[in-house]
Parts: structure tokens; C-alpha cells; sequence
């Protein structure tokens, strides 16, 4: 029996192992900085995203969306630009999380990072890594 995958499905499972790891990079520094620095939770957000935005995109290049370009200056500057607005819509939705919603830091993080896989993925599949 011969199974074939389409490739998206595949890309978009990739997508979610490698964006995965580096949602529990974020998380796990952010709660370590909100918990035992006492930290405030932008500040925090901003330095665990930033960290983990380092391993989502040598995994998103190399493995996820396997992108092979000459461009390089192009690829980094369409990928920082992707990952600014990403930042923003994160911030907005913490801020939801935690002052409208009234959730914990923590849970608004999470939350926060699930929702915003989502915008990730599309993002960087149409605009960053497109072929």
C-alpha cells in the first residue's frame, strides 16, 4: 500500500515540530523570566521570542520549507520583516490574554502562541519562503 502525502500536509507538519519546539523555547523562558526574575511579561515576551525566533528560522530554512536561494539578504530581510509583524500580533494578543481576558501570564502566553502559529505558518509560506 503506497501512501502519499501531499506536500503541504507534510510542510505544515514540519512547520508544527520545528515552530513546536521553539513555542517551548519561548514559553519556558518566559515563564523562567516572569517567575523567578519577576520580569514584567512584555519585557520577557520580547527576549523569549527573540530567542526562540533564532531556532524557528534555521529550522523553517533548512527543514521545514527547505529553501534553497542565492538571495540571502532577501530571504533574512523578508523573514525579519515576517517575524516583526509576528512580534506585534503576539504583544497584541498577550495584552488581550492578560488585560482584557484576564488569563494568567503564563496561560496568555500560550495562548497567545497558539494563535499566532497559525498567522506564522501562512506568512511564511506565501511571503518568506515562497517559491
Amino acid at each position: 500500500m503506497n501512501f502519499n502525502i501531499p506536500d503541504y500536509i507534510v510542510q505544515f507538519f514540519k512547520y508544527c515540530i520545528s515552530g513546536g519546539i521553539g513555542a517551548i523555547i519561548d514559553v519556558l523562558i518566559f515563564s523562567l523570566l516572569i517567575t523567578f526574575f519577576q520580569v514584567p511579561y512584555l519585557i520577557s515576551n520580547a527576549f523569549s521570542f527573540s530567542i526562540a525566533t533564532i531556532f524557528v528560522c534555521y529550522m523553517q530554512k533548512n527543514w521545514t520549507f527547505q529553501y534553497k536561494s542565492n538571495k540571502q539578504i532577501t530571504l533574512y530581510s523578508k523573514y525579519l520583516l515576517s517575524i516583526a509583524i509576528l512580534f506585534l500580533i503576539n504583544n497584541v494578543l498577550l495584552i488581550i490574554g492578560v488585560e482584557i481576558i484576564q488569563f494568567g501570564e503564563i496561560e496568555a502566553k500560550i495562548f497567545q502562541v497558539i494563535l499566532s502559529a497559525i498567522v506564522g505558518y501562512l506568512i511564511q509560506k506565501k511571503f518568506v519562503f515562497a517559491k
